[in-house]
């Protein structure tokens, strides 16, 4: 029972795959990025998109560009430019690309909906949760009980 964040999602997602889990939990009200865009290095974030099943959600939403430039920040001068076409992406099995936060929570929660069963949860604040030795529940402020195989995410 993970969280509604990038991480959680993500775990949600790997543990679904892995074993009969029952989706995330979320307690903000509204789902959103935080912070900035993100340039996954191709192999590593497009192979980690892939292993989670949402690698051509991901690719769709990405940006993709024919070279890496990098300027002084003082005086604008050119530092490097590393391109990054054909022989880039036969190097690394995936192309350079830059994608918004937004846009991975976007492919991550579509990535849930495709899981009957297993979406994201409402949001709702949580107290307190327990654990035993065949699982943990989670408990909610309206009185709910939640129950999976684990918790992941901060102390409730």
């Amino acid at each position: 029972m993970p969280g509604g964040g990038i991480g959680g999602l993500a775990a949600a997602l790997a543990l679904v795959r892995r074993v009969r889990g029952q989706g995330a939990l979320n307690r903000r009200r509204q789902l959103g990025e935080i912070g900035a865009g993100i340039q996954p290095p191709g192999r590593m974030h497009f192979a980690a998109f892939d292993a989670l099943g949402i690698g051509e959600i991901a690719r769709g939403r990405a940006v993709y560009t024919d070279e890496m430039v990098m300027h002084d920040a003082l005086d604008e001068t050119l530092v490097g430019r590393i391109p990054t076409g054909t022989a880039f992406r036969a190097r690394f099995g995936n192309p350079y690309a830059v994608i918004h936060r937004a846009d991975v929570h976007g492919s991550l929660l579509e990535g849930q909906g495709q899981r009957p069963h297993r979406g994201l949860r409402p949001p709702r604040k949580y107290n307190a949760s327990s654990k035993t030795n065949t699982g943990v529940t989670v408990f909610d402020a309206n009185g709910g009980r939640h129950r999976g195989v684990a918790l992941i995410g901060p102390k409730a």
